[in-house]
C-alpha cells in the first residue's frame, strides 16, 4: 500500500492464492456488530456453539465450498469488550521515543506545538545536537549513527511509525495563524541505497486538508534531507536506528506550515 491508495486495503484470505486490493472497511467495528447477536445469546447455549472460523476444515470440505458457504452466527468469533479494547489500543498506540527530543530556546511554544521542550541542561545532557533551525534543535542520545554498523547488523531498510508531531501555520511574514493537526504518517529509510521517503497528513481550519510527501538522500552518518520549490525537510536517525526525527517547512496557499516530528519502531 502507498499513501495514494486512500480508501483501500489489502485483503489476504486462505481461499485466495494472492492478496487482493479491496475497498477499506472498519473491520473492528464490523466484527463487533457481527458478534453482538452471538454474545447476547451465548449465555444460554453450550460453550461449544461459540466457535470461531479458524477451526480446521473437514476432509470433505474444499476451499471453493468454504468460500461459497454462508457464515453463520456460531462461526463468527465472539469479540468481547476487553479484546476489542486491546486490539484498538495496539492499533493506535504510538511508539515511545526516549533517545531523541526537540528542544527550543524560547519559553513559549508556537501555536500547535505540544512536542518540543524548553531547552535545559538536564534534557541536553548525554545527547548531541543533530539538525535544527532558529526555533528547534533535535538532540539524540547514544553513539552517533553509522550506516555500516546497522547494515552489518542485518538491517538495510527500516520502517518507522509516527511517535509525535507538532505543526504551525504562519503567513509569509512569519506571523502565527493557527496550529495544524498532523495525522497519519510514514517514514522509510533505506540505508543500503541511502534513500528515504516520508508522508504526513496535515489539516487545519484555514489550510483544509493536504499531504506532505518527500523523498531524498540519507547520509552514512544518518542525516537526511529533501529540498524542492515548496518544501524543505531535514532529519536525523539515532545510533541504533530505532528512532528518528525531522523538521519541515511546506509552502501552502495561506502561507507556510512549519513542523517537527519524532518516529520510532
Amino acid at each position: 500500500l502507498t499513501a495514494g491508495m486512500r480508501g483501500q486495503m489489502v485483503e489476504l484470505s486462505k481461499n485466495q492464492p494472492a492478496p487482493q486490493l479491496v475497498p477499506a472497511v472498519d473491520l473492528l467495528a464490523q466484527s463487533a456488530r457481527s458478534a453482538l447477536p452471538l454474545m447476547a445469546r451465548s449465555a444460554g447455549e453450550p460453550a461449544a456453539t461459540v466457535a470461531t472460523s479458524t477451526t480446521a476444515a473437514t476432509p470433505s470440505s474444499t476451499p471453493a465450498a468454504d468460500a461459497a458457504k454462508p457464515v453463520t452466527g456460531s462461526e463468527r468469533p465472539a469479540l468481547t469488550e476487553s479484546i476489542a479494547a486491546s486490539v484498538a489500543k495496539q492499533a493506535v498506540a504510538a511508539p515511545v521515543i526516549e533517545g531523541m527530543v526537540w528542544l527550543r530556546p524560547r519559553a513559549t511554544a508556537p501555536a500547535g506545538d505540544t512536542l518540543s521542550r524548553l531547552y535545559s541542561a538536564a534534557d541536553a545532557a548525554g545527547r548531541r545536537a543533530t539538525v535544527g533551525s532558529l526555533d528547534y534543535t533535535l538532540f539524540s542520545a547514544g553513539a552517533p549513527f553509522s550506516a555500516a554498523n546497522v547494515i552489518a547488523g542485518g538491517e538495510s531498510i527500516a520502517s518507522f511509525r509516527l511517535g509525535g508531531a507538532s505543526a504551525t501555520l504562519v503567513n509569509t511574514e512569519g506571523k502565527v495563524l493557527e496550529g495544524v493537526q498532523v495525522g497519519a504518517g510514514s517514514l522509510k529509510l533505506d540505508f543500503t541505497r541511502q534513500l528515504f521517503s516520508t508522508s504526513l497528513a496535515l489539516s487545519s481550519a484555514l489550510l483544509g486538508q493536504t499531504d506532505l510527501t518527500a523523498s531524498g538522500a540519507i547520509t552514512a552518518a544518518g542525516y537526511f534531507f529533501a529540498v524542492s520549490d515548496n518544501l524543505f525537510l531535514a532529519g536525523a536517525v539515532n545510533g541504533n536506528a530505532k528512532e528518528a526525527g525531522y523538521l519541515f517547512e511546506k509552502r501552502v496557499d495561506p502561507g507556510i506550515v512549519r513542523g517537527i516530528t519524532l518516529w520510532g519502531r
